[in-house]
């Protein structure tokens, strides 16, 4: 049940930035517009916060996949979800903090 929350939370947060950046664009854009600058930097200037969306979208993805992919992380099985084994371990025991690691 609690992907379901992180899809509604990720959805909900998707559609507060999107709202942020119609509403920054429409902002930029007659800003532009009233100063009389060139075509392209009004399209510039509309096209900039729909970009750094974008980049937050392809930050976020590169982050889950370096999390895990790269880093192996123990996927739950350990008592702290958020530890990171090297390549070839495994815990022995539920307990992270006891230091018995196993060399898988």
């Amino acid at each position: 049940m609690a992907g379901v929350y992180y899809l509604f939370l990720f959805v909900f947060w998707m559609f507060v930035g999107l709202a942020v950046a119609v509403i920054a664009a429409i902002l930029l854009f007659n800003s532009a517009s009233r100063r009389r600058k060139s075509r392209v930097i009004v399209l510039a200037c509309t096209a900039a916060p729909f970009v750094g969306l974008l980049w937050l979208a392809v930050a976020l993805f590169l982050h889950a996949k370096i999390s895990n992919d790269l880093a192996h992380q123990d996927a739950g099985m350990s008592g702290d979800p958020y530890v990171t084994l090297p390549n070839g371990y495994k815990l022995e025991s539920g307990n992270t903090y006891d230091n018995r690691l196993e060399m898988g």
